[in-house]
Parts: C-alpha cells; sequence; structure tokens
C-alpha cells in the first residue's frame, strides 16, 4: 500500500513538472490568467504587442483590463496579467510588484536604486518607461539597480558532446531584443524527458532521505529528551523561572494569588483582531525586512514588542518620527551589532533597606548606609557569570566600558581590514580574565562576520576622507544637514557657552569602540531614594527597557501610616500607609514603565522569621489584598525573597532571579548601528572632563576626526536619542544646543532644589532666611537661594544649561528670569474662601487609575511655560498651593487641581486632575474662552503623555455633578461623558439623589455649533452686533471650499488608492490601526451587521483624512502626519495636511477672517488643490472650482434681489435718455421754426 502511494505520488508530480516546464504556465485568478516571461516589454510598440497577444484592453478610453508586466513580490520572476480593476497612478520613487497569494499589486520603494528609479508620477501600465523595475536578479531576489544587489556567477561543470569539461557562467544579464522576441519558442520537446528523468530521481532523493531523518529524529529525541543546550536562542525560549527553596501550596492558593507565570497575560485585545493584525505584521516584515520601519507603523503600539522582538531592534526606536526612522535604518544598513545591556530599578520607602541589598549582592562587608537622597546610579556594577545563570561584580576596568560593544569576530575583522587598507583602527581591550574563550562563550559572539556590510571601513577612522562607501544606502543623498541645531541653541553670554564648549586640547581622535573579549553582558542599578520629596524626578528614569526591585520592610503593619517617607503634615502623602506607597510605586511602574514589567519583592529585616519563605508568601498574599488586579501582573510568587541583614540566606537566590529576569526581557540582544559605538566611545572621553558639552562642538569634533561618514549630524542626532532612551545621557532635541553627558550629576543638581530636611547641611544656617523659606514652603526659587545651594559645586557655572533641561523636562515653571516655581516643593493648604466671590464654571475632571502626581506637577509647569499662563496674586501672595494652583490667563483665571476620590463610586478610578474656570462677580464666565482651554489642556496632557508606553490616561472624562466652588464642602461626584448622552442625569451616587441638568454642567466646556458653523444669511442692520462683516464672509467664503470642492477631491483621492468596491475588505484588514474613530464614523464604515456599501459621498474631511493617513499606505511628509508641513514639500500627504489644517482653521475661528490671513489660506488651499488634481490625472476640475467660488456671490438671494434694483434703475436711465432725447428734439424743432 505504501509502495502504491508511493508512485502515485511521484505520478501526480511528474505531471506538475510537465505542466509548469512551459515557460509561459498561466493560473486563473480574479484579474485573469498570469503568466510566468523572461523578460517585459521595454518599449511602447512592444508593450502594445503583448497586451494584444493577451487579448487586454487598449486605448487611453478606458482605464481598466490593461496590461501588466510586473516582477513578482519575491522578486524571483516576472508575470504578465490583465489586470481587471482600474489602472493605478504610481508616485515618484516607487516601482511596483505582483503579490500572487494575495492576487494584489503593490509599490517597492527605489530610492536605493543607482539610477532608473522612476522620479514622476506614472500610471501602472506604463511601467515600460521605466526598465530598471524589470531587472531583476532571481537569485538573490533583488533589483540589478539596488547599490546592495552584486550578481552571483556559479562556475557550472557541463560535458560537452567531445568530453571535455567547459565551464558556463550563469551571472544574471538583461535579455537582448531578439531573446524577447524569440520567447514565444517552445522548450518541451527537448526538456521534457530530461526534467523528467532527473526529477523522478530527485523526489526519490528526497523521499529516502526524509524517511531517514524521521527515523533518526524520533529515536534520537527518545534517547535524549531534549535538544542540545548550546542553542543560545533554544535556551532562551525554553528558559523557566526561577525557584525558590518554598513548599508549594494547594490548589486554592494558586486560585486565589492568580500569578503563576502562565496567567501572567498581555492587555485582553480581540482575539481575532490581534491574530490579523500579528499576521498582517509578520508578513510585511517578512517581506519588507528592516524597511519596515519606514513605513506606517501599526496605530496599536501593543504590537511594538512583537515588531522590536521581530525586528531584534530597541522599542523604542518605534517610537521616533519618521524622519528618524528612516535614518535609523539607513545606519543599520552599514552595520549592526547586539547589545546585552540590563537596567535595574531599586525602589521603596524610606529606611526600607534598599542600600543595604545592594550593597548585600555587591558583597561588601560593611552594610553600614546613610539615608540615600535622590538617586544613586551604579553603572555595569553587575555581569552576568560564564554560564549566564547569576550575576557577579564587574572590575573596575569592566565597569568603564560602554553599553556598545564589538565582539571578538568583530575585532579580527577590523584587524585583517585595518591591514588591508590601511586604516588607523585602535582598540580599547580589556585584558582577558583566561585566554581561553569557551566554545559556550562563542556562541554569545555578539555579531558574526558575515552580518558585516563589505566594506566595513565606513563604520570606523579611514585615513582617507575623500573615500567613499559604495555599498551606503545614503550616500547618493543630500549632504545637506538634516537638522541645524546649533542655530537655535540658547545659552547666555558668559555662563554656559565658555563652560559647554570643549577644551581645545582634548584629542578625541584617539577614541575608539569598546572590545568585548569576554562577552560581556552588564546590569546597571538605580538606587532611587524613598522619601516623598524626591519622586518629582523619578519618572524621567522608569522606562520599559528596566525591571524592578522593590524592597518592603516585613517588620511593617501595612495599614500602619509610614511616617518615615514623609514628616510633613498636611500633605497627599502625609497619611499614606505603607500599602498606599507600595500601590504607588507599582502604579508608577505601569505608567511610566510597562503594563508588564517584572518586579521582584525584596522583604527586608525579616530577622524576627529567619528569613523564612512561608512567611515571605504570607506577607506576599497580605501585599496581593491591597492592590487593584492589573497591578498583580508585575508580580510573581517565584519573584519573593526575604533579607537578614547579617545573613547572606536567600542571596544567592536571589542573584539567579535577577540574571533570569534581565535575560527575559525583550531588548536583550537587540541590534543597533555598528557606527554608535564610535559615538559613544567619544562621549565616555568628554565625559571624563566635562559634564556638559554642546551639539555643535560635540558635531564639530566628531566631524574633524577621519571618519569617512557622510551623513553625520543625522547618525550623531540618531544616536543621542537613543543614549537618551537608554539613560547613558540627557538630550532634548528641543533644547537644541545642550547634551548632559553625566546624568548623576544631574540628578544631584536637581536634588539640591528639592532637598528633604534631613539631607539639607546648610539648613541651620539659613533657617531664618525669607527667600529660602520660600522655596521650602512654596516652592519659589530664586537666583538669589539657587546660588547658595548650588555654592560648593560646579551646578551654578552651567546654571542655564541645567535650568533649560529642568524646563523642559517639567520639572519647574520660568516665572521670570530669576525666580522659578517648583511644583513638588509647595507645602501650602489651599483656601477655597479665595474665590468666595466669583462666578464659577463646572468642574472638567480626567480620570485616573493610579495618582498623577507628577502629571498633575507637569500640566501646571506646562501651563506657565508654554501656554502664558500666570500664577494669580492676591494681596500680592501667589495663589500656588499643593495641591490646587490658581493661574490667570486673559482675563478669566483657571484653577488646577488633584484630587483623591477614595468614595466608594470612583473605585475604579480613584483620581483625578480638575479644571475650574472663575472669574470675578458680576463679570461672565466667556464659553469661548473655556471651550479653547478645553482644547489647550487635551493638547498638553498628549503632549506629557506621549513618551509613556503602557496606557492612556485621559480615557475618561467627567465633570462634577454638581456647580460648586472648589473646595466648597458641598459633596458631589465624577459623572462620565459616557453618563450625559441625555438632557437630564438622575445622580445615585450622592447620598442624597438629584438631576443634574446636563446642559447646564456641559454648556462651559462644549464648542457652541453657532459658534463654528456661521452663516451669512442675516437680513439686520450692519450696526447690530451680530451683523455680517467682510470677515465674516471671507470665512463663510473658505468653509464653502472646504465642504465642496476640497471634501470631494479627497474623495477622489481615496476612490484613486481604494475603489469603493475593496473597501469593505480593506477596511476589514485595517481596522486594527483605526482605533480613534468616532463612534458615527465606526457606524458608517464598521457598521455592525452587513458592510460599508457607499461610494465615499457620505464621508467628511476628518473621516477621508483618517483613511488616507492610516488605510492608504501614503508616505508621511518631512514633518509627519499631524505636524504643518514646510512650505516647500509637495507631497500628496503635505497637501492633505495642508487642506486639513485649513478645515480646522474654520471651525476653531469664530470672530471672522481678515483680508490678508483669507489672501493666504486661499492661496495656501489652491496650491494644494493644483496638485492633488495632478495626482488625480483629471486636468484642472478641482482648480477651476476653487476660482469659481472666489469669485462666486455668497448671497443669491440678495444678489438677485441688488441685480433687479440694478435693472431697474438702468430701465429708469434708458426712459430719462429717451424723454430727454425727446426734448432734444422738440427743442431743436422749435429753434428750426
Amino acid at each position: 500500500m505504501l509502495e502504491c502511494r508511493g508512485k502515485g505520488c511521484l505520478v501526480l508530480v511528474c505531471l506538475a513538472i510537465i505542466l509548469r516546464s512551459n515557460e509561459h504556465y498561466g493560473k486563473v485568478l480574479a484579474m485573469g490568467i498570469v503568466h510566468r516571461v523572461r523578460d517585459c516589454p521595454r518599449d511602447e510598440k512592444e508593450w502594445q504587442k503583448a497586451s494584444d497577444r493577451l487579448n487586454c484592453t487598449s486605448g487611453d478610453s478606458s482605464t481598466m483590463n490593461k496590461y501588466h508586466c510586473l516582477p513578482a513580490d519575491n522578486l524571483t520572476t516576472l508575470l504578465e496579467f490583465c489586470y481587471t480593476r482600474t489602472r493605478t497612478q504610481v508616485v515618484e520613487g516607487q516601482c511596483m510588484v505582483f503579490i500572487e497569494r494575495k492576487h494584489i499589486v503593490n509599490n517597492y520603494d527605489c530610492s536605493m536604486f543607482k539610477e532608473g528609479c522612476p522620479n514622476i508620477w506614472y500610471f501602472m501600465d506604463q511601467m515600460y518607461r521605466f526598465p530598471a523595475c524589470f531587472e531583476i536578479d532571481p537569485l538573490l531576489h533583488c533589483y540589478k539597480a539596488e547599490a546592495t544587489c552584486q550578481p552571483t556567477t556559479w562556475n557550472v561543470s557541463v560535458l560537452s558532446d567531445s568530453s571535455q569539461s567547459t565551464f558556463v557562467n550563469k551571472t544574471s544579464t538583461n535579455l537582448t531584443t531578439a531573446d524577447r522576441n524569440n520567447r514565444e519558442i517552445d522548450p518541451l520537446p527537448i526538456l521534457l524527458p530530461l526534467i523528467g528523468i532527473l526529477g523522478i530521481a530527485v523526489i526519490i532523493a528526497i523521499l529516502a532521505w526524509k524517511n531517514k531523518w524521521r527515523r533518526k529524529r524520533f529515536f534520537g529525541r527518545k534517547e535524549t529528551g531534549r535538544p542540545d543546550g548550546n542553542d543560545e536562542e533554544l535556551r532562551a525560549f525554553e528558559m523557566r523561572p526561577i525557584e525558590i527553596s518554598q513548599p508549594e501550596r494547594d490548589d486554592e492558593e494558586s486560585r486565589l494569588l492568580g500569578l503563576e507565570v502562565n496567567e501572567i497575560s498581555q492587555p485582553e485585545r480581540d482575539d481575532e483582531e490581534s491574530r490579523l493584525l500579528g499576521l498582517e505584521v509578520n508578513e510585511d516584515i517578512d517581506r519588507l525586512g528592516i524597511d519596515y520601519l519606514i513605513h506606517n507603523l501599526p496605530s496599536d503600539h501593543r504590537t511594538f514588542p512583537m515588531i522590536a522582538e521581530k525586528l531584534k531592534i530597541p522599542q523604542e526606536i518605534l517610537y521616533w518620527s519618521l524622519k528618524n526612522r528612516e535614518k535609523f535604518v539607513r545606519s543599520m544598513k552599514v552595520g549592526n551589532i547586539r547589545v546585552f545591556n540590563g537596567r535595574a530599578m531599586v525602589i521603596g520607602c524610606a529606611r526600607a533597606g534598599k542600600t543595604t541589598l545592594v550593597k548585600k549582592i555587591k558583597g561588601d562587608k560593611d552594610l553600614t548606609t546613610t539615608s540615600t537622597s535622590g538617586i544613586e546610579i551604579h553603572s555595569h556594577t553587575f555581569k552576568l557569570n560564564s554560564d549566564e545563570s547569576t550575576i557577579i561584580v564587574s572590575t573596575d576596568e569592566e565597569k568603564e566600558k560602554g553599553c556598545l560593544c564589538l565582539a571578538p569576530g568583530m575585532l579580527e575583522i577590523l584587524e585583517e581590514n585595518t591591514q588591508e587598507t590601511s586604516f588607523g583602527v585602535n582598540v580599547n581591550v580589556v585584558p582577558d580574565q583566561s585566554n581561553v574563550i569557551s566554545p559556550r562563550e562563542e556562541n554569545h559572539i555578539v555579531d558574526k562576520a558575515s552580518s558585516l556590510p563589505s566594506s566595513i571601513e565606513s563604520t570606523l577612522n579611514s585615513n582617507n576622507d575623500e573615500v567613499v562607501d559604495d555599498t551606503d544606502p545614503a550616500v547618493n543623498e543630500s549632504d545637506q544637514l538634516i537638522n541645524n541645531l546649533t542655530a537655535a541653541a540658547y545659552v547666555s553670554a558668559g555662563t554656559d557657552r565658555s563652560n559647554a564648549t570643549l577644551e581645545h586640547n582634548i584629542d578625541l581622535n584617539d577614541c575608539v569602540p569598546s572590545v568585548n573579549r569576554d562577552n560581556l553582558k552588564m546590569l546597571t542599578l538605580l538606587d532611587f531614594a524613598g522619601h516623598s520629596a524626591y519622586y518629582a524626578c523619578h519618572h524621567i528614569f522608569f522606562s520599559p527597557r528596566a525591571f524592578f526591585i522593590l524592597v518592603v520592610d516585613m517588620t511593617k503593619d501595612l495599614s500602619t501610616v509610614a511616617t518615615e517617607a514623609c514628616r510633613k503634615e498636611g500633605l497627599i502623602y502625609s497619611n499614606w500607609t505603607y500599602a498606599d506607597y507600595i500601590k504607588y510605586w507599582l502604579g508608577s511602574i505601569h505608567t511610566y514603565s510597562s503594563k508588564v514589567a517584572p518586579v521582584i519583592l525584596a522583604f527586608s529585616h525579616s530577622e524576627d522569621n529567619g528569613a523564612d519563605p512561608e512567611k515571605a508568601l504570607q506577607y506576599f498574599r497580605q501585599i496581593c489584598k491591597c492592590l487593584p488586579q492589573n497591578l498583580l501582573d508585575h508580580l510573581d510568587k517565584r519573584r519573593i525573597f526575604s533579607f537578614q541583614k547579617q545573613s547572606e540566606k536567600n542571596v544567592e537566590d536571589f542573584k539567579e532571579c535577577l540574571a533570569a529576569t534581565v535575560k527575559s526581557q525583550s531588548h536583550w540582544g537587540e541590534r543597533v548601528p555598528i557606527s554608535w559605538t564610535k559615538h559613544e566611545a567619544v562621549l565616555k572621553k568628554l565625559k571624563e572632563s566635562n559634564n556638559v558639552v554642546s551639539f555643535s562642538d560635540l558635531l564639530r569634533y566628531v566631524s574633524e576626526t577621519n571618519d569617512r561618514k557622510r551623513n553625520k549630524e543625522e547618525d550623531l542626532l540618531n544616536a543621542l536619542i537613543f543614549f537618551n532612551d537608554t539613560g547613558v545621557i540627557l538630550f532634548r532635541s528641543e533644547i537644541k544646543d545642550i547634551i548632559i553627558l553625566n546624568v548623576q550629576w544631574f540628578v544631584d543638581a536637581f536634588k539640591h532644589i528639592i532637598f528633604d530636611e534631613i539631607h539639607m547641611e546648610v539648613m541651620e544656617d539659613m533657617r531664618d532666611f525669607a527667600e529660602f523659606q520660600e522655596l521650602n514652603e512654596h516652592g519659589l526659587l530664586s537666583s538669589k537661594v539657587l546660588i547658595v545651594l548650588w555654592q560648593n559645586s560646579n551646578f551654578y557655572q552651567h546654571k542655564n544649561s541645567l535650568v533649560n533641561h529642568m524646563k523642559h523636562l517639567d520639572m519647574l515653571a520660568e516665572l521670570s528670569k530669576e525666580l522659578w516655581y517648583v511644583p513638588c516643593m509647595n507645602k501650602q493648604k489651599y483656601p477655597w474662601e479665595i474665590l468666595n466671590n466669583c462666578n464659577v464654571s463646572s468642574r472638567l475632571c480626567f480620570l485616573f487609575e493610579f495618582l498623577p502626581f507628577v502629571i498633575y506637577h507637569r500640566l501646571v509647569v506646562t501651563c506657565i511655560n508654554k501656554l502664558g499662563m500666570t500664577p494669580w496674586k492676591i494681596s500680592e501672595r501667589m495663589c500656588i498651593y499643593h495641591k490646587v494652583t490658581v493661574l490667570s490667563y486673559k482675563d478669566h483665571r483657571v484653577l488646577i487641581a488633584i484630587c483623591d476620590n477614595k468614595e466608594r463610586p470612583h473605585r475604579n478610578f480613584p483620581y483625578s486632575i480638575e479644571i475650574q474656570i472663575n472669574v470675578t462677580k458680576p463679570r461672565e464666565i466667556d464659553t469661548r474662552l473655556t471651550s479653547k482651554l478645553k482644547e489647550d489642556i487635551f493638547e498638553r496632557l498628549s503632549v506629557l503623555t506621549q513618551g509613556i508606553l503602557s496606557s492612556e490616561f485621559y480615557s475618561y472624562v467627567g465633570y462634577r455633578c454638581r456647580l460648586e466652588t472648589f473646595g466648597k464642602n458641598v459633596e458631589s461626584h465624577i459623572i462620565t461623558e459616557e453618563e450625559m448622552s441625555a438632557s437630564e442625569y438622575d445622580c445615585l451616587k450622592c447620598s442624597h439623589p438629584h438631576i443634574v441638568h446636563v446642559g447646564s454642567i456641559r454648556r462651559f466646556w462644549k464648542k457652541d455649533e453657532a459658534q463654528t458653523h456661521l452663516t451669512v444669511g442675516s437680513r439686520t442692520s450692519s450696526s447690530h452686533p451680530f451683523a455680517a462683516t467682510e470677515e465674516m464672509t471671507n470665512l463663510n467664503r473658505v468653509s464653502r471650499l472646504m465642504l465642496g470642492p476640497c471634501t470631494e477631491q479627497l474623495r477622489d483621492l481615496l476612490r484613486l488608492y481604494i475603489p469603493p468596491a475593496s473597501f469593505p475588505a480593506v477596511i476589514q484588514r485595517k481596522r486594527s490601526q483605526l482605533k480613534r474613530l468616532t463612534e458615527p464614523q465606526r457606524k458608517l464604515i464598521l457598521p455592525n451587521s452587513g458592510v460599508y456599501s457607499g461610494n465615499y459621498d457620505d464621508m467628511d474631511i476628518s473621516l477621508l483624512y483618517i483613511l488616507l493617513r492610516n488605510v492608504c499606505g501614503i508616505q508621511a511628509h518631512n514633518k509627519g502626519w499631524g505636524n504643518t508641513p514646510d512650505s516647500a514639500d509637495i507631497s500628496v500627504s503635505a497637501n492633505i495636511e495642508r487642506l486639513r489644517l485649513a478645515r480646522n482653521r474654520c471651525s476653531h475661528t469664530t470672530e471672522g477672517m481678515s483680508n490678508v490671513d483669507f489672501n493666504q489660506v486661499w492661496s495656501e488651499i489652491r496650491a494644494a488643490v493644483v496638485d492633488l488634481d495632478k495626482v488625480l490625472g483629471i486636468g484642472n476640475k478641482y482648480q477651476e472650482a476653487v476660482d469659481f467660488i472666489l469669485n462666486d456671490t455668497m448671497d443669491p438671494v440678495k444678489d438677485k434681489h441688488f441685480r433687479d434694483q440694478l435693472l431697474e434703475q438702468i430701465k429708469d436711465i434708458n426712459d430719462i435718455r429717451k424723454k430727454f432725447e425727446r426734448i432734444e428734439g422738440r427743442t431743436k424743432k422749435m429753434m428750426a421754426n
């Protein structure tokens, strides 16, 4: 039976070979029959001939069923077919390919072609104009025009008739015209017998080999039980969590805790949607590789860890702008290395024993400690041991190494290239601890020789500045620098300029990358102060790259107040229990780091129970009962340890857990550009004698080295952003010219400002100093106090650099050149009576799951620094308090407060930041101003939280149920917007139920439709305050243009990219990228039943913009989607963006548009419409509509009245003229007589 089945398979295979042997075999698809061809037609005449041969539609009158000849998407063959759908217009810089498995066409970015890439727009059936889009190397799966596509020559020995050996060169070459003309010759009579015989022989050999392999695999597995453990990736995949010595608990305990490793899950999402998105992303990454980063990324950020893992890159790169991602990809193509560098954060309340624990795992004998102030950074203090099972202390030399190191294999190649090309490469090598590299270490070499570019010299130093690496994809780009950061730098004269400038005797030419001979895999520890005063700067260091060690004093009852952390009464922390602090720390991790960041629990002071694991587990259960369910994802009962100060018990198990945890993180082993190793070496050299350096100086010194890279500035900028994200430096592009090299130094500078009393040595000398009291009690920092606080260090000479960084990190607000406000230092209680004589608005509430105290402080600071608000003063006293801030804005006042709502109705979101507007009686609140303020605050919160990966902070917005002054002792509760759908709301949350008139609550914050959509239909006198004006007419004329021709043009653009018939399938596939649709928009295009069946006529500009941006695959303009494009940018996305901005300008304007503004806006819209007309290929259709509306009437009824009056006047004039002529005639007759 088996033999018969084998014979049957052989017959079927032979038949398949015969059927496929013809070069023009076809397959029936939705678009017709697809044929494989040797080459595509190269001119219009040949193209037409091929079209006639396949009976495709000819002529320009029809746009469907046109002849197409495209490469397959895997670049292994060429395909011709009649495309039954509407032909597509292709943008410049793109070739087209055909995806057989999906039966669709797709674009291919040809910007890396040496020549031949289309530089104009063209239709897909005109690709014969660009032969480079056909010329592929099927063996290398690439276009021949790509610099990286090097043809491979195979020497194949073939026996001739004379029995002599000859060599046939199979290098891919272009077929001649004669070859193409003769491609119809049928090779079947010659090839079929030979192919049949060879095919049968090959198949028999394969079947025999597979049978043998199955037997070997089966018996091998039976004998060994598991694969060889030397495979690093397999070992990482099969890694198990560290088990501690604890008795197993029963099933009820497991159910209660719910913390088994395999139960820790990602945030819930729709399974089918997640599966489809994962398949789509995986397909795109398989097809594009690292180029996936330069396309539109999924809007669902929950896919980012999977993408980073798949591409083996830092996850932070995915949050960069498109422009920065493009630079990163270009650098990656030059060469990359793997990074093994972990960070652990030691957190907990004051006096919990954090510093003692760090000393214990370092092996220190002296465990005497002092209270930590600020943050102590222990860079590269630990490394993984040789078998990576635990951590050990690094040597002093190893601690000095950077996080980017070259591996032994890389070093040998560099040395070889050095000898062959005379490159001056000096490598700083730490002496080997042993002269032998074990086979296990060989498996961990950071990079492989095969992953290097063909010319590695481009990444290192060269003595010949004129040599250019042809393999660098960026080599043909413009030499213009991407950002002239130095021009916009603000440095005051005589202060930071001299200090931020490098010493001229520093020789950076000797800076070389570190070399990792021992395959060092490092771990850095950050020891955080537990006093509440220092919480203001903790969020800067929390990142998805870290894991956490939460130290808890086991002797403390979780329900007692933690007096060690906050000694001041009346503050938000004052009455916090130990359980509250644990919840705060875990909430901060959940908010600023990751929703699943691993946390190791370390229970200190366990002398009373002898560090008994059973007691630790009991205490762990008590902690779990105090926490909300989503915070339990960070914990695991296998990651709990208890310690005694004078005992080493559990220390080794703890260190093994640290090693296992750091290896399990997604960024462990990620790849970054190799050129960044040189930049890190330069930064290390500068840090030896500088804490601060200017970007301009750093760029100048980098440019003066003999590095051959042409795009030095963009490469340096990308590297600095990465080093900032990983905590090596502090760098913000918006601060322009200043780089903080010494992060510990910056933390210490801020520590001197936000001092805790027990850490302030100068306290006794300054107690009577009035300005010092202003800082200590009100958070007002004067320049005079700053001099005293920084007098014993070098902070003050870098005053502007440090203060600018603190401003941009929203750590302090600038009130004047000599006065700053530090919100976290304010300890004043809010007296609500100050607003007793005020009219107030309702309270707009942003709801939070965890205490957003840092967000509150940053919002206050950004309102002062960015929105131009100033603290309101009463009797020359600023109204700034611990939990409330009152700011002046125009002729109104804005109250910003943080509230702790522990009532039962707010259990899910117990914290809120609330906004209330007030004015002095009898003045009334301008609702136009309040609605605009709501938009501004939304925008500020978006900016403040855009770098936070774990959650959306203000997903829930609501209002207080009563219209009362903030702080007044009146019971009120928060009603979410979802609950206020009707005109009245029955509030049952209050102890005395009452009716809430929704309109009276929301009217302060809801934009008035009458203000947004103004009309000019009024017949009132021009003296009336609401009479139409020329400015209002200008606004309405632009609105008419946006609602008419511009909207219709965007609909046509959507039809070009996605025909309406294809829209349901496309939108289902891309629905994961449309998270921010409004409910009406979602119901329109994703109805609950059926599918969207319209032709886009029911879509407005807002929805069209979302679809064009997220679904159509349109390349973002140089400033990125959502931003104002450069004036010279005429790309499709830039023009779509201009129409969106013009529409928003009309919607947000209530007072008309001046003639100057009207002319500017109209000119911008018209230019965008003209460019989009060209894209659509429809002549001047919408341009003519724009010109018509410019001169058309805005009131047909009134104009008809004026025309009738004018005609009546003309008639009267004619009658008068006729009467005059008659009188004149009579007069002449009388004169004649």
